[in-house]
C-alpha cells in the first residue's frame, strides 16, 4: 500500500500476455475486475468480482485506488 489514507495499492511487475484480476489476502473472497463487457486496458473501473482484464506483454507500473475503485497500468521500458 503506497497511500493508507486514500486506500492506493502500487507496483511494478512483469505481465505475460494474458488476463489479470486483483484480489486480498491470497483469497478471492475479495476481488476486482474490470466492468463487464467493457475493454479496460490499460485503466478503467475495478469492479467487485469483476471480469478479468486484458493485458499485454510487458514491465508495468500498477496503481490501484480502492478509495475511487479504478485501476491503471502504465506500460515502463523493459
Amino acid at each position: 500500500m503506497s497511500d493508507i489514507k486514500n486506500s492506493i495499492w502500487e507496483t511494478e511487475l512483469y505481465l505475460k500476455e494474458g488476463t489479470v484480476k486483483f484480489r486480498c489476502n491470497d483469497s478471492w473472497l475479495r476481488n476486482w475486475g474490470g466492468s463487464y463487457g467493457e475493454e479496460e486496458f490499460p485503466s478503467g473501473s475495478a469492479t467487485p468480482d469483476g471480469d478479468n482484464i486484458p493485458v499485454e506483454a510487458g514491465k508495468y507500473h500498477i496503481m490501484l485506488n480502492l478509495r475511487n475503485y479504478t485501476y491503471e497500468f502504465t506500460k515502463l521500458e523493459d
